[in-house]
């Protein structure tokens, strides 16, 4: 069987408009990485931790963007993919905001708790023990040199 020009053409068309689309989405989602990167280099806050949950929150509202432009573009993984990413975002988010409530050393507690990323998920309670152990001895040692700057300063004053 012979292909027709028009057909062959019509093959063509249908090839290169999905090539292009394909591009263009990917185009589209560089384009919206930079512009939140910029968006997030620009943000300035007094307190590390309004920082973090700002960054939080912005990434997840860019997941909802993508998940949403996902499912209009019928590209449904993709879209359950990016709203599982952003579930699991907030499960560990939470789990940070009750170890630092539960702990008597806080949020230092939760960054002793990050910064120990050797232990396995069996260790997590461990791991939890330990970094509020040593967040309280830090907080501690910061009140007692507190106290003692104050001891000296009032010592020259009399």
């Amino acid at each position: 069987m012979k292909l027709q020009n028009a057909d062959l053409l019509s093959l063509m068309k249908t090839y290169f408009t999905r090539k292009l689309t394909g591009i263009e989405r990917n185009f589209a989602d560089t384009t919206h990485d930079l512009a939140r990167k910029v968006q997030k280099s620009e943000s300035s806050f007094k307190f590390k931790g309004n920082k973090v949950q700002f960054d939080l929150n912005s990434d997840l509202l860019d997941n909802i963007d993508i998940a949403v432009d996902c499912i209009e573009h019928r590209r449904y993984d993709k879209a359950v993919r990016v709203l599982k990413e952003s579930g699991q975002s907030l499960k560990k988010r939470n789990k940070l905001i009750r170890i630092a409530d539960k702990s008597e050393g806080g949020w230092k507690t939760v960054d002793e708790y990050l910064s120990d990323d050797v232990a396995s998920d069996s260790e997590d309670e461990k791991r939890i023990r330990a970094a509020d152990g040593r967040a309280v001895k830090k907080l501690k040692t910061v009140k007692q040199d507190k106290r003692q700057n104050y001891l000296i300063k009032e010592s020259m004053i009399i």
